[in-house]
């Protein structure tokens, strides 16, 4: 985790308008990581997203289908 908390420091979990596919990729691959890794930010972050959809039956809010797996994997790793 410390050698990708610089960069995903610079990231955010939201894709911004006109953003490169790298960038995009690169999102998801950090998250991935850092949730699988056990990052206490990037776990809860992941969590409250995996709840707000799926627990709450919310079917207004919306999940950007490309940190999608980074948000499952986190959140089953860690159980609950």
């Amino acid at each position: 985790c410390d050698l990708l908390l610089n960069i995903y420091n610079k990231l955010t979990w939201d894709s911004l308008p006109n953003e490169s596919s790298q960038a995009i990729i690169l999102r998801s691959i950090i998250l991935l990581n850092m949730g699988v890794n056990e990052h206490d930010e990037t776990r809860d972050e992941a969590a409250a997203r995996f709840e707000k959809i799926f627990i709450g039956n919310n079917e207004d809010n919306f999940m950007d289908p490309n940190i999608r797996g980074a948000v499952y994997l986190t959140v089953a790793k860690r159980g609950n």
